[in-house]
């Protein structure tokens, strides 16, 4: 069989958020989606841009050099070039250099990269210098030095290099004839297209050239690495910071933590309005499973449906409570008439044995012991035909005890009668003819007419404070067939029977005011019947009577 889907194990605040939750969830990982895309967007549109940038910047400088080494091969064909290369003097060499750097350099530093023109011959180690900008005399050593490293032939020969001079990276565009070079200095770095380019702020980064001996990580690089004099030079994108939000990015971001904000209105619009008072309802619904039933859910400020679930709990509860009232009147009724029964049950079979008694007296012609006992019953019978819906103390139920034994040694029975009962207990409410009754029982069915001894303790019991009542004689105690019929009866039932009432009555009076708190017990210790009345501790006065609680542990005649 398919298994049903439950929800009784969830509660509404559990389901209410989880509702929440899943609305709240996928708005937001959608508008993360979209702002993390169009970042990535952002990103790939800056990056081309950048990468195109860079094309534009290198083709700009590889034109740039393309038109030096045009016009170095120009000037190295010419015959003032040739003479510069066969001179032998350093006078001649002067005049030579001259005349040439007049007719040829400014073609040369029309270059916008081109930094210093150089003539140099070997035979003389002669350097001829020429600066498009100032400061960067110091680097004649370093060419001087470039000159002297390259090798020489009698054929002519052209080249390109790169050299580092005071620490930034340039390029080296050499023309030899025999003794005789021309050196162009380029610094790529002062191509047009790229110091407009870093001079706008708006781009967000700057261009350089770095050599291939100052190559940084590829891996760590944002922007590719644009390559150039057969990657020996390098063309690097370095960004001057984070790059800058766009507007759909922050629309993004806004509409993000509005969601959140409103996903927290949310929350506490509905924990207030309909989480914190079905909470309310469930903590007065639990008060009243629990048996206060004229507990009520409180006015709570809610929305309509919940008002009016409040107050048709409230109204519910006043109809049951009404019901329930009207029930326990009747039961109680019930009860009292039952009670009254089961007195009068009890009852006339002592009065019947006295009636008896003082018959023989009579018979006997011993009037003042009739009389005595006549006037013991008439205060027994004061006492037990008091109303029967009032408790009596344990002082007055053992005062009616005293009573009946006194009657019975009138009857000349000897008869001893102890009592054991601890100061707390003698103000404890009992039932009447409680005791009495099972005082009666061990006269009644004493085995012998012998002297007789009973003894009737009456202590709390520490574990939980409920009053133990023992009534304990010598007389031979239960038989095997009344122990075993006394147990085989249901307590909470009442058994109709001429014979033996006064034991099973007893137990269901009991039952029926105090239900399963109580418990009466009966046993045999030897010779010794033993019966003991648990009576609970929620019965007990709320003030006991001062003149009962003396500083007093045990007494034998407290009577």
């Amino acid at each position: 069989m398919k298994p049903r889907f439950s929800l009784s194990g969830l509660s509404v605040r559990k389901i209410v958020y989880a509702l929440l939750i899943f609305l709240f969830i996928p708005s937001t990982i959608l508008l993360l989606v979209i702002f993390f895309n169009s970042l990535a967007m952002e990103t790939r549109s800056r990056t081309a841009a950048v990468e195109n940038e860079q094309k534009e910047i290198a083709a700009a400088v590889s034109d740039s050099m393309n038109k030096a080494k045009k016009d170095a091969v120009s000037a190295a064909s010419s015959y003032s070039f040739l003479l510069f290369c066969n001179k032998s003097t350093p006078s001649k060499l002067y005049t030579c250099a001259k005349e040439y750097s007049s007719t040829f350099f400014p073609s040369y530093f029309s270059i916008p990269e081109t930094s210093a023109v150089f003539l140099y011959n070997r035979s003389c180690d002669f350097i001829w210098s020429s600066y498009k900008y100032m400061g960067s005399q110091k680097n004649t050593e370093g060419i001087a030095d470039y000159c002297r490293s390259l090798q020489h032939s009698e054929l002519r020969f052209s080249r390109q290099d790169l050299i580092t001079l005071s620490d930034k990276t340039y390029i080296v565009h050499a023309e030899s004839l025999r003794y005789g070079t021309l050196i162009i200095l380029m610094d790529p770095g002062r191509n047009l297209r790229l110091t407009t380019y870093n001079s706008l702020p708006t781009n967000g980064g700057t261009f350089s050239f770095v050599g291939q001996d100052t190559l940084p990580d590829l891996k760590t690089s944002r922007f590719r690495l644009l390559g150039l004099m057969d990657n020996r030079l390098f063309l690097r994108y370095f960004p001057a910071g984070q790059t800058a939000i766009s507007t759909q990015q922050w629309i993004v971001i806004v509409l993000v933590m509005l969601l959140i904000i409103l996903e927290l209105i949310m929350i506490v619009i509905v924990a207030r309005f309909v989480l914190k008072p079905l909470d309310t309802i469930t903590a007065a619904m639990t008060r009243i499973s629990e048996g206060n039933i004229r507990d009520r859910v409180p006015k709570i400020n809610t929305v309509e449906d919940i008002t009016k679930l409040r107050e048709g709990i409230n109204s519910m509860l006043d109809a049951i409570q009404q019901k329930e009232q009207e029930g326990f009147d009747f039961r109680m009724d019930a009860t009292q008439a039952k009670l009254q029964y089961l007195q009068l049950q009890i009852r006339p079979h002592f009065y019947l044995n006295c009636m008896k008694n003082l018959y023989s007296l009579i018979q006997l012609d011993k009037k003042e012991e009739a009389s005595t006992l006549l006037l013991g019953l008439s205060n027994y019978i004061s006492h037990s035909f008091m109303d029967i819906k009032n408790f009596i103390t344990v002082k007055e139920e053992l005062e009616a005890v005293q009573s009946y034994v006194n009657l019975n040694q009138m009857l000349s029975r000897d008869i001893d009668l102890s009592l054991k009962v601890t100061g707390k207990c003698l103000s404890r409410p009992c039932l009447p003819m409680v005791i009495l009754t099972f005082v009666e029982n061990s006269i009644k069915h004493a085995q012998s007419n012998e002297a007789l001894s009973i003894e009737v303790s009456a202590v709390i019991d520490p574990s939980n404070d409920d009053m133990l009542i023992t009534i304990m004689d010598d007389g031979g105690g239960y038989s095997e067939d009344a122990i075993r019929d006394f147990y085989a009866q249901d307590p909470s039932k009442i058994t109709y029977r001429r014979t033996h009432i006064g034991l099973i009555n007893v137990r269901y009076r009991l039952w029926l005011v105090y239900r399963d708190e109580t418990a009466v017990n009966v046993w045999n210790e030897g010779r010794h019947a033993v019966t003991e009345i648990r009576i609970p501790l929620s019965w007990g006065p709320e003030e006991p009577d001062p003149s009962l609680t003396e500083d007093m542990d045990e007494s034998e005649d407290l009577l």
